[in-house]
């Protein structure tokens, strides 16, 4: 859908919200100044690095409160130049103020240029509850919230990673080394099947260590090892391709093709370690 636009008035306190605090421990992760180290990016990186943005939505808000300078700007084109599929926020833009008539409702208004709803939208209004209770604490006067999001374009992809990193990709090589030399293919198994699920952002740094060193351990079949080539492969021109454009044909067969070379993979190692035992 092409230009979805939700708008929602709610009465604070927002945090107590039953379906709020299912999503605020995520909500605050992506708020967080500091990227943490499962996120690809984070919003709170990208909203405070030309200083604290809710700190200055407050204080143009105490000075102006019908004004219409009260806002953050995540990204400019110059993010977007040269940045092929990289990731970047889609949470593009965010507006505060109050009408003239309503000194009480904090209106918040949030563009963004494309937005997942079937897992994505809900931590989004869990960010963006944090932040108008962020700004009700530091302005007394706010009793309630009139909040419309607008979206350039809205989509539902199950089962999509919402820019969280496989837990293979943030692993060491002494970790991996140490799953392979237990032969603990239960844990490797999650952790690449943890790989096969759709995401914007293809990283091959961990499947390709963990292929290096099943191999360099010896117990490792070469059925399995070939079929985990096959998967690095398909992987590689999945990211090729994704830079090409995030809605090119070839990007669900390439997916799919990774997918089934993985499960290839795990079914032989399985399979050996029958035998085996």
């Amino acid at each position: 859908m092409v230009n979805a636009i939700l708008s929602v008035d709610l009465p604070f306190p927002l945090l107590n919200d039953h379906f709020i605090q299912g999503y605020l421990k995520r909500a605050e992760d992506w708020q967080n100044k500091t990227r943490p180290p499962a996120l690809y990016i984070n919003h709170g990186e990208y909203m405070h690095r030309h200083g604290d943005a809710l700190e200055y939505l407050a204080e143009e808000l105490k000075a102006k409160p019908t004004g219409n300078r009260a806002c953050v700007i995540l990204i400019d084109t110059k993010d977007l130049i040269g940045s092929a599929d990289e990731p970047r926020p889609s949470f593009l833009l965010l507006q505060a103020g109050f009408d003239e008539r309503q000194h009480g409702k904090l209106h918040l208004t949030a563009y963004y240029r494309a937005l997942e709803v079937s897992g994505f939208l809900p931590i989004n209004l869990a960010e963006l509850a944090l932040v108008a209770s962020n700004l009700r604490m530091r302005i007394s006067s706010i009793s309630s919230l009139s909040l419309v999001i607008h979206a350039f374009r809205a989509y539902a992809a199950a089962g999509f990673t919402r820019l969280e990193r496989p837990k293979l990709d943030s692993l060491t090589t002494g970790e991996i080394n140490g799953l392979v030399r237990a032969r603990d293919v239960a844990e490797i198994g999650g952790l690449l099947a943890e790989k096969l699920r759709p995401t914007t952002v293809v990283e091959l740094g961990g499947i390709s260590m963990l292929r290096t060193e099943l191999e360099a351990s010896g117990w490792c079949s070469r059925e399995a090892l070939d079929y985990l080539d096959k998967a690095i492969s398909a992987l590689t021109q999945l990211r090729e391709a994704r830079r090409s454009g995030s809605h090119a044909r070839s990007l669900a067969e390439l997916h799919e093709d990774a997918v089934g070379a993985i499960e290839a993979s795990l079914e032989a190692m399985r399979r050996q370690e029958d035998a085996a035992g």
